[in-house]
């Protein structure tokens, strides 16, 4: 009776792994970024996800180096706005950071001015939930390509 308990048990316990292992949660997954393509003249629009309080665009922002300037703005999702952080770049030579926080933190631009030169501008993205916890969620480092 022991040894009938202890395979079931050893079973069930093989079987919610094989299955957890199939929904993705012992392995890393690599995310490949889609490309939203901003080559156009006037605004491009950049939608935020917000999963496991990690925000990201899930998308490479591409800018045409030869043309003009490019409005980016980003729109947070239901249940969060943009900290005073909430796009953050690392030094860029054709990001113009103003006007930043828009529309009481619901979205956030930027103006892109490209030099006609290859530029990659990484950017973090901060938003906080609008619950009452207000929890701030920073996610990881998504990118501009003037190419």
């Amino acid at each position: 009776m022991k040894h009938r308990r202890s395979v079931l048990a050893l079973a069930s316990i093989t079987v919610a792994t094989a299955g957890l292992a199939a929904c993705g949660v012992f392995k890393d997954e690599v995310k490949t970024l889609s490309r939203k393509d901003c080559t156009h003249p006037g605004l491009c629009r950049v939608q935020v996800v917000v999963t496991n309080c990690s925000p990201t665009a899930d998308e490479t922002v591409v800018i045409d180096k030869a043309g003009g300037a490019i409005e980016i703005r980003w729109d947070a999702p239901a249940g969060y706005v943009f900290t005073a952080d909430g796009i953050k770049f690392e030094r860029s030579a054709v990001i113009d950071p103003k006007p930043g926080i828009q529309h009481g933190g619901a979205s956030w631009m930027v103006v892109n001015r490209p030099n006609g030169q290859k530029v990659t501008s990484k950017y973090r993205i901060q938003v906080k939930s609008t619950s009452p916890l207000g929890t701030v969620c920073t996610g990881p480092d998504p990118f501009i390509a003037n190419e």
